[in-house]
């Protein structure tokens, strides 16, 4: 059972008790994210996740690391298209460090400009590891490909240009803006006392009062596209894209999930079966429902021999049509419901994946659905939902990418 709190500043906090766990997790939740950024900002996002560990007024890099270890906790931090997030996992009695060290980076980062220069580095760094990774490359820049004129089809790490145009003015000016407790939401989950949690974001997150000053993100335009790259690989990977919905309705969201659990999301999906199992021609294929505030998209990836590409293709295409024509079954309808429910529930297990869905749900929609409500609504997904859910992605003109192994 969670618990909802609202502190005098706008800042919310939501706690969930997990008898069965050991340890705690405490997370910060700021809705900023790559999406926010102005064209001149691409990457500051991310970067500032990177500065706020470099120190701050009364720590050290080195202390922030030490004194996390010393009690062998874990503190960390990720950057998504919607938000970014601060973190710490440490045993109930060190909660309170866990909430000392995250007020620390996300109120009092010192930002300077040796480090941001010292860091620079290790973001370009991170960006070119990105290069290496011909899966994620691939989805990546159909991405920014149909979403040309929209920061939400950007790398989040932003480009090997656009962080050396990024200094500490306007990391400052961006975190005034978007570091506001109107903006922020803090979750804790996991074995701690509820009232001792509250009490300590009341100590250390009651006293700022700023507010939100920054850009909402705007709906994009999809382009339907087919564009192909080559690179020093192994192997051809493809990837298709379908406009789809933006978050709203969460039965819609379910019945896409769904959806693509029937089509491409597991070993027993029909892509796995016909592209692999059946015709061999690929180790990894899989699709995926993904979506935003602002967008949606309906994906289909697989990494194969160059020379497989077009048989692959064609199998894919030819599981679209059946699937329009025919529908589903009965059979499949009920896995892939379970499947959807099964992870879901399974998460609940996770301190991490509680902390997660919570955080983004309060950002999201202010609120937090019971569970109870999840899985009624995941059993009210019906065949026609599925089916209709099909012709609406596959129906729309999509997009194509493939990024191919150089000719030798």
């Amino acid at each position: 059972m969670n618990k909802i709190t609202t502190l005098k500043n706008g800042l919310r906090i939501i706690t969930e008790v997990m008898p069965g766990a050991q340890s705690v997790f405490v997370g910060v939740w700021v809705k900023a994210g790559s999406a926010n950024e102005k064209d001149s900002e691409w990457g500051i996002s991310h970067f500032i996740e990177h500065m706020v560990f470099k120190g701050t007024e009364k720590r050290t890099a080195q202390q922030i690391s030490e004194e996390t270890d010393y009690v062998g906790g874990q503190a960390n931090a990720f950057t998504s298209r919607d938000c970014t997030c601060y973190y710490s996992r440490t045993l109930p009695e060190h909660m309170e460090l866990s909430f000392d060290i995250l007020s620390d980076i996300y109120h009092n980062p010192r930002l300077l400009k040796k480090d941001i220069d010292l860091e620079r580095g290790v973001i370009k760094e991170e960006i070119m590891m990105y290069e290496d990774c011909p899966e994620d490359l691939v989805q990546d820049r159909l991405l920014a490909a149909v979403y040309p004129d929209s920061a939400i089809g950007r790398e989040i790490a932003g480009s090997l240009e656009s962080v050396d145009g990024l200094n500490r003015e306007k990391m400052v000016d961006y975190m005034n803006r978007y570091y506001t407790p109107d903006n922020t939401v803090i979750t804790v989950c996991g074995r701690f006392d509820e009232k001792m949690a509250i009490s300590l974001c009341e100590k250390y997150f009651s006293h700022r009062i700023t507010a939100f000053s920054g850009n909402r993100v705007i709906v994009p335009r999809f382009e339907s596209v087919d564009v192909r790259w080559e690179k020093d690989i192994e192997q051809a990977h493809l990837c298709l894209s379908y406009p789809t919905v933006k978050l709203g309705s969460d039965k819609e969201s379910y019945t896409l999930s769904a959806l693509s659990n029937i089509f491409g999301g597991s070993m027993s999906s029909r892509l796995f079966n016909k592209v692999r199992e059946e015709r061999g021609l690929c180790y990894s294929v899989y699709s995926y429902s993904s979506q935003t505030e602002v967008s949606g998209l309906f994906s289909i990836y697989t990494g194969l021999n160059a020379n497989c590409l077009n048989a692959a293709e064609e199998v894919i295409h030819n599981e679209i049509a059946r699937l329009l024509k025919d529908g589903i079954t009965d059979y499949e309808l009920t896995k892939g419901k379970e499947q959807l429910k099964a992870a879901i529930l399974m998460d609940m297990e996770n301190p991490s994946s509680r902390m997660s869905a919570l955080g983004k749900d309060m950002l999201i929609y202010n609120s937090v659905k019971p569970i109870e409500e999840i899985v009624r609504d995941i059993d009210s997904v019906t065949k026609h939902d599925i089916e209709e859910a099909a012709h609406m992605v596959f129906e729309k003109r999509g997009a194509r990418g493939v990024l191919l192994p150089i000719e030798r």
